[in-house]
């Protein structure tokens, strides 16, 4: 957990998950409630800003991404800064991302960015 920002005592997580079958909002509320126990999070005194990532097959999260986003508001002790969906094989991926207006929490577009990087074919060898 990095426990800096651009807030002074903001609190992040990173979180991967491998999906295995679709994912739906009751599992991803499920997720959201087991790392608020694990970080002790708490609305509004000691929330945590959540980077998620979930790795597999585009046919388990193509459907759900509208469903399974990041946070419109910040009334959670877990705030979902950002849902980042990636199908290693197909290279793609889906980046759903939290907002105040032009201001984004948690770096996600850095985050983002490496994800993306690590998403290119490797270079050929010369």
């Amino acid at each position: 957990m990095q426990k800096n920002g651009a807030l002074p005592g903001a609190r992040y997580v990173l979180a991967f998950r491998q999906l295995e079958n679709e994912i739906g909002p009751a599992e991803f509320q499920d997720l959201r409630r087991r790392l608020q126990k694990a970080t002790q999070a708490m609305w509004l005194f000691r929330e945590v800003g959540l980077y998620l990532i979930l790795c597999g097959k585009k046919e388990l999260w193509e459907n759900q991404t509208k469903r399974v986003a990041a946070d419109k508001t910040g009334l959670h002790g877990v705030i979902v800064n950002a849902v980042h969906f990636v199908d290693p094989e197909s290279r793609q991926d889906h980046l759903s991302t939290s907002s105040w207006g032009s201001l984004e929490f948690g770096d996600v577009r850095r985050i983002a960015k490496v994800v993306a990087e690590e998403l290119q074919p490797p270079a050929p060898a010369a």
